[in-house]
């Protein structure tokens, strides 16, 4: 799966949402990894499917040598799913493909604000 830029939306923390249908999808976006060659380790939260995920919650935190990297919900919703590639250790893909196979998490939103997101014309603008 591929996330079109033009379909996310960007937090100022420079996290992305793809708000697809009654489901949106969260990850990291490419600027926040500038200068990350790997992912060392990863600490996440005990959350689990069925939680509810709040705007601005940390979700979990991307190591790679002294650098933490701290990753945010971008709306509030109920956690559908987490990525396999977090449980299974593929961690490369959040840096290979960030907006595609490296998404974080999968909510159902509930009452979508979007008003403190970019849209990708204006986070182009300001940081690529």
């Amino acid at each position: 799966m591929v996330f079109q830029p033009e379909d996310l939306l960007y937090s100022p923390e420079h996290d992305w949402v793809c708000i697809r249908g009654n489901m949106a999808y969260c990850g990291v976006a490419p600027f926040k990894l500038t200068g990350i060659r790997r992912i060392e380790r990863i600490c996440m939260p005990a959350i689990r499917v069925g939680d509810l995920v709040r705007k601005g919650e940390k979700i979990l935190d991307l190591f790679y040598r002294d650098y933490r990297i701290p990753v945010y919900a971008s709306l509030t919703g109920v956690l559908k799913e987490i990525n396999p590639v977090l449980e299974t250790g593929q961690w490369q893909q959040i840096i290979n493909c960030p907006m595609g196979a490296g998404w974080i998490i999968r909510i159902a939103p509930i009452g979508i604000n979007t008003r403190h997101l970019l849209q990708h014309t204006l986070y182009k603008g300001r940081f690529l």
